[in-house]
C-alpha cells in the first residue's frame, strides 16, 4: 500500500516534469522565432510585399 502511493507520487512528478519540459520548449521556440523576426525585419518585409 505504501509502495503504491509512492509510485503514484513518482508518476505525478514525472508528468509534471514532462509538462514543464514541453512548456519550456514551446516558450523557447517562440522566443527564438520572435528574435529571428526582430533580427531580420527586411527579409520579412520583402516576403510580405512580394
Amino acid at each position: 500500500m505504501n509502495q503504491f502511493s509512492q509510485s503514484e507520487v513518482n508518476l505525478h512528478i514525472t508528468i509534471l516534469g514532462w509538462l514543464h519540459l514541453a512548456v519550456g520548449t514551446l516558450i523557447g521556440i517562440y522566443a527564438i522565432w520572435v528574435l529571428l523576426q526582430e533580427a531580420t525585419p527586411s527579409y520579412f518585409r520583402l516576403q510580405g510585399s512580394a
